[in-house]
């Protein structure tokens, strides 16, 4: 649970609990004793919150099928190299697919596959084959660039109620100076083409943005970004640009603070008009550290543990961005794959936990996950990049603090889980 106290107040709380005595906490503060009492005996008799529960590790949900190793558009912050991964171009085939989708089926109880690439739509004839097999026990969902979008997707989506995500970054200018096809020309005027005629059959979506320096350097800020993306839908996943160390478009980590401070402020702003509002991250933080039951992730990122990527070739690892072979799960077309796989997790899920971290600082246990997009390897262990230790600290607090003006908890929760 969260509550406000004064500069007074913190002090003592702190150090009552790094065990001094009411005497020595009165001396040290220069305060009356009946006041360190008084603050002490308020705090005891408060709801200590949330029940900490263990995260179930190795029971699998879901299903990242990189179906498409290959994109009709050329992103200048692309951390896919053009959708490839450095590896040949190529789209999955329906065997590959469905032998992936046996194998999890094996493994564990899957709620949900995600189609993604590179663009999946390029492979959209696989998307109908896979969705047909699995439906309606499994939810398939798509994340596209929206560049490719006709009605025929659009009817099939639609018919088959397929969760959807376009990324846009924003206004035209911002979003073309990173979204382009090979030959350079921009994408926005096709992809705000794709969502209109979406919101015209009644086919909703989620946007995911990527804000980045060149963004800023044009004179919009997050806050600008968001509030045109919102007019699309309230559900938003907004990052920074992460993974590729172009100056061009990587936001420092005093960039990346303002960034994410305007994007909490934006979310809470909304809520408290009673706005709908989901902007992904936020929202999950929100909710974890709100959570009667919080959920200290032992894994660096949840997905880990409850998801597996194949790639077309039928490789299959924990994260589509962890393809080293101390991290690989194996070939779905391997003898013995499924057989195999718990003992693989339990070997690899290890070397992706929490307590890998040289240095953890205090505000990590609270982040519903940390992408390995921002750890640094240091043999069996990891740092975090400078951007997540220079910005964190700032950024969380600044959360906690909007978190405390909060009165109404049910309606708060109300507005944001419902976009």
């Amino acid at each position: 649970n969260i509550f406000r106290v004064d500069e007074t107040e913190a002090n003592i709380l702190s150090l009552h609990e790094k065990g001094l005595e009411i005497p020595e906490i009165a001396t040290k503060l220069d305060i009356q004793k009946e006041k360190c009492e008084q603050t002490i005996k308020i705090f005891d008799s408060l709801p200590k919150g949330a029940r900490i529960v263990p995260q179930d590790v190795g029971k699998l949900n879901e299903l990242l099928l990189m179906i498409a190793l290959d994109c009709n558009m050329r992103c200048g912050y692309c951390y896919g190299d053009g959708g490839s991964y450095k590896r040949e171009r190529t789209l999955m085939s329906t065997e590959t697919a469905f032998k992936a989708v046996d194998c999890a089926l094996s493994l564990g109880d899957i709620k949900v596959i995600t189609f993604f690439g590179g663009e999946p739509l390029l492979n959209f004839n696989l998307i109908k084959e896979v969705v047909q097999r699995v439906e309606p026990d499994i939810t398939c969902g798509i994340i596209t660039n929206g560049t490719i979008m006709n009605e025929e997707i659009a009817e099939f989506i639609k018919e088959h109620a397929l969760p959807l995500t376009i990324s846009i970054d924003g206004p035209e200018k911002v979003h073309n100076a990173g979204r382009c096809y090979p030959d350079g020309s921009g994408t926005h005027k096709k992809v705000v083409e794709t969502m209109e005629m979406l919101k015209s059959v009644g086919i909703p979506f989620a946007i995911e943005a990527t804000y980045t320096k060149k963004a800023l350097n044009l004179g919009y800020s997050a806050k600008d970004v968001l509030e045109y993306l919102y007019q699309f839908t309230p559900t938003i996943n907004f990052a920074s640009v992460g993974v590729v160390d172009d100056p061009e478009y990587r936001l420092s980590p005093q960039e990346l603070r303002d960034f994410r401070i305007q994007c909490i402020d934006f979310a809470f702003d909304k809520i408290q008009k009673g706005e709908p509002i989901n902007v992904f991250d936020i929202t999950a933080l929100v909710s974890n550290i709100a959570s009667p039951e919080r959920v200290i992730s032992k894994v660096f990122c949840p997905y880990h543990v409850r998801r597996f990527a194949v790639f077309p070739n039928g490789d299959a690892y924990p994260c589509y961005l962890l393809m080293d072979e101390k991290y690989k799960y194996g070939n779905v077309f391997d003898p013995g794959f499924v057989e195999t796989f718990p003992e693989k997790s339990q070997k690899i899920l290890p070397k992706l936990c929490r307590d890998r971290l040289t240095v953890s600082p205090w505000f990590t246990p609270l982040l519903t996950h940390i992408c390995v997009s921002t750890l640094i390897p240091e043999g069996d262990y990891f740092s975090l990049i400078d951007d997540v230790l220079v910005a964190g600290p700032e950024v969380v607090e600044h959360l906690l603090y909007r978190m405390s003006q909060i009165r109404t908890w049910d309606r708060f929760f109300e507005t944001l889980q419902n976009p």
